[in-house]
């Protein structure tokens, strides 16, 4: 009988070893603080000895930066696109692993040379940022060959537009969901930066450069048709929930985030490097107290068109609810300086 290659025994007990820890994390019956220690200490005993090797860098199934990429890979996806309850769970246990630190990893890095840290948690921000990038809805492209009513259905889907007779009820209800998908991932991530269990700021400020920066309500076609991206109104409502969550935190920032200031090499992100401004904003590339009046004046616009060709109502209400949000986050501000 023949003995597995090294690399074979190394790759399945890689594999079993993430499969442990996404089992833990999700298991209902163990407590989010009981999850947090078990994962840990799983990484403490399976990497904390070992000295990354050329040759563990190169198969890298011996190096505690795979692990953690395809332990948040597996995870994140199934959080969520899982139910509620999982999202709470799932919060639970960050902020139980998030006080472990650097315990039992001191002098650890992944391949890659980043400190191993669950304060942060390391390599989490990344794989967010994958599922900001790749797993929003986007509008059916004309390669996929798609008949007028269909296209006209996904459209109208993913802007929240309400489902009509003329819709095909497929491609509605399909698309549909893809939106409300969409929501829940930024929904999931800003209240993971809101509750300060690992800073998203870049990130946050991208969903309002491009819920907010290209809207131009003199092209109400363009409202409902985008080609290659998120539809207008639900970049909007996507926006809305940025400010609903984090907004406080966005008012008072001034990140710079320009190109080459980040880890990630957004070359071949679609969506670009963070700072960059919409077709509206021109000044700097990060956060400015000049760029929140920017966007604050585009929810407004958004509202007061109410009614208008290509307004759709849900992104209305999303407008009203973020323009509220900011003027409350302004006027706390206010009495705190006075």
């Amino acid at each position: 009988m023949l003995r597995p290659r090294r690399h074979d025994e190394a790759q399945i007990r890689f594999s079993l070893t993430v499969e442990r820890a996404v089992a833990s994390a999700v298991d209902l019956a163990i407590s989010p603080a009981d999850a947090a220690a078990k994962i840990v200490e799983t990484v403490c005993d399976a990497y904390g000895s070992r000295v990354v090797t050329p040759a563990a860098r190169k198969s890298g199934y011996d190096c505690p930066g795979w692990f953690l990429d395809r332990f948040w890979g597996i995870l994140m996806p199934m959080v969520v696109h899982g139910p509620p309850e999982m999202q709470g769970r799932s919060i639970d246990f960050l902020r139980e692993l998030k006080k472990h630190g650097r315990a039992g990893c001191d002098g650890m890095r992944t391949e890659w040379g980043e400190a191993v840290d669950w304060g942060r948690p390391t390599l989490f921000d990344a794989i967010a940022g994958s599922m900001l990038d790749e797993d929003g809805p986007s509008a059916p492209k004309a390669e996929e060959n798609l008949l007028p009513r269909q296209k006209f259905a996904a459209l109208r889907a993913l802007s929240g537009a309400p489902q009509e007779d003329r819709d095909d009820p497929y491609y509605y209800q399909s698309y549909a969901k893809s939106r409300v998908e969409w929501l829940n991932i930024v929904r999931y991530f800003m209240q993971i930066w809101a509750l300060d269990i690992c800073d998203l700021e870049i990130y946050g400020l991208r969903i309002m450069r491009d819920g907010l920066e290209n809207v131009d309500l003199a092209e109400p076609k363009r409202l409902t048709k985008a080609p290659d991206l998120v539809p207008p109104a639900l970049a909007l409502e996507a926006a809305s929930v940025c400010v609903r969550l984090v907004g406080k935190k966005m008012y008072r920032s001034t990140r710079i985030v320009e190109q080459g200031d980040c880890d990630l090499d957004y070359e071949f992100y679609p969506q670009g490097y963070p700072g960059r401004g919409g077709q509206r904003w021109t000044g700097v590339e990060g956060y400015h107290p000049d760029r929140w009046k920017l966007w604050k004046s585009v929810f407004i616009e958004y509202a007061e068109a109410e009614g208008r060709r290509g307004i759709v109502q849900n992104a209305v209400e999303a407008a009203k609810a973020a323009i509220e949000a900011m003027e409350a986050i302004e006027s706390v501000d206010v009495q705190v300086s006075d």
